[in-house]
């Protein structure tokens, strides 16, 4: 979920890996932005980011030195491959953390946790029983990690549901709100930018407010 602080410090220190690799002035587009505010929805780690930015520039100072790159969007591979690498390490790293998991007792967990919330909600029933299924599906996965991530987009899903009830004026007024207190930075981000992160409060303090459950294997 969004936090502005964090948000900032992630865009500054890619913007500022980048400017270094590139040696010259830049200023990221409404395009960069998107891209680096669709890596922090996704979580991936800086780490990544910078290693992939460095990696295409050492590779490019080899082909052609002479070639200047003008949007972050031209390392989007190589991070992505770098992030699916991680992953795949993450995912074989649970257990030899000590993290002993049984995915199909843990997934049950969260089925059972998911009824509970959904006992009283009867305009849900069709969705729980869809979010339900989609759980069941996940047993047949092996990677925790990717199982992690599918959690993760079932408890989102809910959080839309919810987002989906809200009248349009109200969730103009909230957005308006939201908007009036963030920082002057985070304001003159592009309006598409903006207007995502600003759904992302939405959704946080929706999850708050109804309480809806946090869905993970470590339940």
């Amino acid at each position: 979920m969004y936090d502005e602080k964090k948000f900032k410090k992630y865009l500054r220190e890619i913007e500022d890996k980048f400017i270094e690799k590139r040696g010259t002035p830049f200023i990221l587009s409404s395009e960069d932005v998107q891209i680096i505010l669709f890596w922090f929805k996704r979580e991936i780690p800086l780490k990544i980011i910078k290693k992939g930015i460095e990696e295409v520039f050492e590779k490019l100072k080899e082909k052609n030195p002479e070639k200047k790159v003008n949007t972050i969007k031209y390392c989007t591979q190589k991070i992505e491959e770098l992030f699916k690498e991680e992953k795949m390490r993450v995912g074989r790293s649970w257990h030899s953390e000590g993290i002993q998991i049984d995915i199909t007792s843990s997934l049950d967990k969260n089925i059972e946790v998911l009824k509970e919330f959904f006992k009283e909600k009867e305009e849900f029933k069709k969705q729980e029983k869809n979010f339900i299924k989609k759980i069941e599906e996940l047993k047949k996965l092996d990677n925790l990690d990717e199982i992690e991530d599918n959690l993760k987009k079932i408890e989102e899903k809910i959080i839309e549901n919810y987002y989906n009830k809200i009248e349009k004026d109200e969730k103009e007024k909230l957005k308006k709100k939201i908007e009036e207190n963030l920082s002057e930075e985070v304001k003159a981000l592009p309006t598409i930018a903006k207007n995502s992160l600003i759904k992302m409060v939405i959704f946080e303090n929706i999850k708050k407010e109804k309480n809806i459950p946090t869905l993970s294997l470590l339940l």
